[in-house]
């Protein structure tokens, strides 16, 4: 069979565009070596519009790679001197990027800007010898001493106190032992899980019927009975996830908020967040929830397979509301946390999302929202959330419920239950 010659054409573009973009997900120093044509000391990727990369002999160059291969020498656009030798890099988001140096302290570049951040800023020492973003603040490592920044625009540090030998070996464990094997146990038993119950159990003409009535920013929760994950979660409720919709539904649903000042939800989305815009364009009925693959946008039906549903909606107002899913979607992507560390939002966990969106979110009223303990750790389960309905005041009620569902095998039916059923979930149905 001949394919035209426009088709093949396209088909060549598309697979090199494929290629390039392949390798800014998982950057291949070699190739990009042979790019710049010097030697790569360090490499990070920005995931959506390049790598950032220091080379040369001395680590004394600093480049900028975007997807078609083009080329920015950093040094020469911001005037930074030639012979400064570079040492690492950290890149925090799509406005700020950190550079350290081996004589002239910290290097902030954000929105085509350059800061020094040194004495004036709580650095005293101008070797930077390491960076890193560990829950929305900056680890700056020097030669003499560790400083963690005080806000979140990163401008202000103070030392931290060094940390005693137990709390190394604490945190050794974790990521050598702890979180490698607690990974493998849940990978098998999700396999396991998957396996099982490989067939929705909600009708799809019962599923239309719940999308009908969600709207975005709605909290889901759901538990399938028999399903060998329920043994670690704490209470009847196992999983929960946000549902999103699609652009045309955000649209719909946000327009005319203030903080537009007149601009369409979904433009005003594509500005701060093109990645998950793209993800959202021409799809409805999608929801973001962490899972055992990493925080992800997956339609509705993923959480199909269940034998109890329901969704909760804030009291938020629709600006709150948007704010809260614009902070959901900051974590897009994000690794799923199998240590379920309720203090670092480098990695997720499924009501770890929830909670940061919307009590995080930089919204005018957030949720505030009642944390359980697991193990002696402080977090928020799903549990946790139906609980936090069930006992709030009716007069200043933070949720609402929009629906619940349970799944009768005799006979086969759907059931749809009233609040106070509902309440009784969180004792065990």
């Amino acid at each position: 069979m001949k394919f035209p010659k426009h088709i093949i054409a396209i088909a060549f573009v598309l697979l090199q565009f494929t290629k390039v973009a392949f390798s800014l997900e998982q950057p291949d120093t070699v190739e990009v070596a042979k790019i710049l044509d010097k030697k790569v000391a360090s490499c990070v990727s920005d995931g959506r519009h390049g790598l950032w990369i220091i080379a040369g002999d001395n680590r004394e160059c600093l480049y900028h790679i975007d997807r078609r291969k083009r080329v920015v020498d950093i040094k020469a656009k911001y005037g930074i001197p030639r012979d400064e030798r570079l040492t690492c890099l950290e890149y925090v988001n799509h406005r700020i990027l950190f550079v350290g140096t081996s004589s002239r302290f910290l290097l902030r570049i954000t929105l085509g800007f350059i800061v020094t951040i040194d004495a004036r800023h709580g650095i005293p020492d101008s070797s930077i010898v390491g960076i890193k973003h560990v829950n929305h603040h900056l680890i700056v490592i020097t030669n003499n001493g560790q400083y963690s920044s005080t806000n979140e625009s990163m401008k202000r540090f103070d030392p931290i106190a060094p940390s005693s030998s137990i709390e190394n070996l604490r945190q050794q464990f974790e990521e050598n032992i702890q979180l490698p094997v607690q990974k493998m146990i849940c990978d098998f038993i999700t396999v396991i899980d998957e396996r099982i119950k490989k067939r929705p159990l909600i009708p799809r003409k019962d599923m239309r019927q719940v999308k009908n009535m969600l709207l975005p920013g709605d909290i889901l929760i759901k538990r399938s009975k028999n399903q060998l994950t329920n043994i670690g979660i704490p209470g009847f409720w196992t999983h929960t996830g946000i549902y999103v919709g699609g652009i045309k539904e955000i649209d719909a649903y946000f327009a005319g908020i203030p903080m537009l000042k007149g601009e369409l939800p979904s433009v005003y989305l594509r500005r701060h967040n093109k990645l998950v815009y793209r993800m959202l364009h021409y799809r409805k009925n999608y929801i973001i929830e962490a899972i055992g693959k990493g925080v992800g946008i997956n339609p509705v039906e993923s959480i199909s397979r269940v034998d109890y549903f329901a969704a909760l909606r804030t009291n938020l107002g629709r600006e709150d509301q948007f704010l809260s899913l614009l902070k959901a979607f900051e974590y897009y992507r994000l690794p799923y946390d199998y240590l379920f560390n309720f203090d670092d939002d480098n990695s997720i966990f499924c009501s770890e999302l929830v909670y940061h969106a919307f009590s995080n979110g930089g919204q005018k009223e957030a949720i505030h929202f009642e944390l359980g303990s697991v193990f002696g750790n402080d977090l928020l389960s799903p549990n946790d959330i139906a609980l936090q309905f069930c006992k709030q005041d009716s007069t200043r009620k933070t949720f609402n419920l929009v629906v619940f569902y349970e799944m009768l095998k005799h006979p086969r039916k759907i059931e749809i239950y009233d609040e106070a059923k509902f309440r009784n979930t969180t004792q065990g149905l």
